[in-house]
């Protein structure tokens, strides 16, 4: 993952809530490790310099609006 976003003019981490994405993986996942995966995966962001979509209760089209947003599409 950090060898590819050297690469990336624009690094975009799309996340949610740990609710959320708990939900969203349908018990896929333990919570614990889920909370522990979008710790690693926030410090990661972090240290590339991604641009952060929080897409807690937002429907497609306006988590991609915000995507194109940082890519220049407005």
């Amino acid at each position: 993952m950090l060898a590819l976003s050297v690469r990336a003019y624009v690094r975009v981490y799309v996340t949610a809530s740990e609710a959320e994405l708990f939900k969203r993986r349908c018990g896929e996942v333990g919570l614990k490790f889920l909370v522990e995966q979008i710790r690693l995966y926030d410090v990661l962001a972090r240290l590339v310099g991604s641009y952060r979509v929080d897409t807690t209760g937002r429907d497609v089209d306006s988590s991609l609006r915000e995507v194109l947003g940082f890519l220049g599409f407005r």
